[in-house]
């Protein structure tokens, strides 16, 4: 993720006073590491889950109580610049 898209979704995140939190896999937690990195990521970004695993995502969290945190909104609900 470019510094431009951070600061894009940083923009439309606090503009929509909406937050955004990161579930990702073999990134390794290069989305958050840019996320917290936008201007005023305190106000709106927070935090996320890194599962660096071959094995895939689900597993790590399928069936547990967080699960729901870790499922994406469908891209057609994402926010785009």
């Amino acid at each position: 993720m470019s510094k431009d898209r951070a600061a894009r979704i940083a923009r439309i995140a606090q503009e929509r006073g909406v937050t955004i939190a990161t579930a990702e896999s073999l990134t390794g937690g290069m989305i958050a590491t840019q996320l917290a990195a936008a201007e005023g990521a305190s106000t709106w970004f927070r935090g996320g889950v890194v599962a660096y695993s071959t094995e895939g995502p689900s597993g790590s969290c399928s069936g547990s109580r967080q699960a729901a945190s870790c499922r994406a909104r469908p891209p057609s609900r994402w926010p785009t610049a």
